[in-house]
């Protein structure tokens, strides 16, 4: 997938399409997991024709589960928006203070800032939209 970037192929497949494969249970930081995104858009926009993704139901005798960007791929959150009010798992209530594509800035109690993968949270539970801003609509 890494030299794949600039290619194009008639037939493209893609092994493994699990999770702790891809993404690699090593990338734990939102920039780790933002170009392994990065990496599962360019493999899957090289084919012509077809694409094949090959997702095991078990590998080394231990169940296994889809990779999360299939979800993301197959599924279509509802956007974020500048002013939402949200509640995050750990870091209790905030307002939406810039979105850019699914990444969002998000301020909680005591000025705090935190970067979010907002799609993934959206997807995964760790966010809830509150109340939706009075804001203009970013998208």
């Amino acid at each position: 997938m890494h030299s794949a970037k600039g290619l194009e192929f008639e037939i493209v497949f893609i092994i493994d399409v699990i999770q702790d494969i891809i993404p690699h249970k090593k990338s734990n930081a939102l920039m780790e997991i933002e170009e392994e995104r990065r990496l599962m858009y360019v493999a899957t926009t090289r084919a012509k024709k077809y694409l094949f993704m090959y997702i095991p139901k078990f590998k080394k005798n231990s169940e296994t589960e889809p990779s999360v960007f299939i979800e993301e791929m197959s599924v279509s959150v509802k956007g974020l928006n500048i002013g939402d009010k949200i509640r995050h798992e750990r870091y209790g209530s905030g307002i939406i203070e810039k979105t850019d594509n699914k990444i969002a800035v998000v301020i909680f109690k005591n000025n705090v800032k935190k970067t979010i993968d907002y799609i993934f949270c959206l997807k995964k539970k760790i966010i809830q939209i509150i109340e939706e801003g009075k804001n203009e609509k970013t998208r």
